[in-house]
């Protein structure tokens, strides 16, 4: 009795094991159903709305260059250094260079420096921004009639511009500019230096408060 009884122990035993790995076979296999089908469902939506074009008015997925905007394309190939041009429409050469040792002016009939340039210009000629820049100040001078004075920051180089001897002036005290914008004229009764040239531009440039040459510090205007 007591041997039938432990084989029929043993018996249940093992039917509790079979049942037990039937159950976790049926749920490894109830997993990776589902697992399955859930990522059937992303994969098809992905490519639902992500499909290739095929001719049929599809939205195409393509990549990044391709799918940018024309115009923004057209920005970020367009060359971003800035435009810098002449101070002077039409403008001429160099009649009279800077100088921090005294020469001598005809005008005055004395020795002084000549802190800017001279540029000829015939009276009337527009005078321009040479780039993008902001009006800092415009003011009277006795020697140098009408001045406008233009602070430029361009890279790798800050300085205000300062162009004398000007009339019609178009533009205010704190007003941006933009390259090759009119600032005004030659002036037709130039106040200084009239028995030294011309009519002209009297070019001044200033660099952390001091004045300096321009042709130096605008090499770009005068090297064109």
């Amino acid at each position: 009795m007591v041997r039938l009884f432990v084989e029929k122990k043993d018996g249940k035993g093992n039917s509790f094991r079979i049942i037990a790995s039937i159950c976790v076979f049926v749920i490894l296999i109830a997993v990776f159903s589902t697992y399955k089908n859930v990522n059937d469902f992303i994969n098809s939506t992905v490519q639902e709305k992500y499909s290739v074009n095929d001719g049929n008015n599809n939205n195409s997925f393509k990549d990044g260059a391709a799918n940018e905007p024309e115009n923004v394309r057209e920005v970020l190939n367009q060359n971003l250094e800035p435009e810098i041009v002449f101070p002077i429409e039409n403008g001429g050469k160099v009649i009279k260079k800077f100088s921090t040792n005294p020469v001598y002016s005809v005008t005055h009939a004395d020795w002084r420096a000549h802190m800017g340039v001279d540029i000829e210009a015939n009276p009337g000629s527009k005078v321009v921004a040479i780039t993008a820049g902001k009006v800092e100040n415009i003011r009277q001078d006795d020697n140098y009639g009408t001045v406008v004075e233009i602070f430029y920051k361009i890279p790798g180089l800050e300085v205000t511009v300062f162009c004398s001897n000007v009339s019609d002036v178009k533009v205010e005290k704190g007003q941006n500019v933009v390259s090759g914008q009119e600032i005004g004229v030659i002036n037709k009764n130039p106040s200084t230096e009239i028995a030294d040239s011309k009519g002209h531009l009297h070019l001044g440039a200033m660099k952390n408060k001091a004045l300096v040459d321009p042709i130096i510090a605008l090499p770009m205007i005068f090297n064109k």
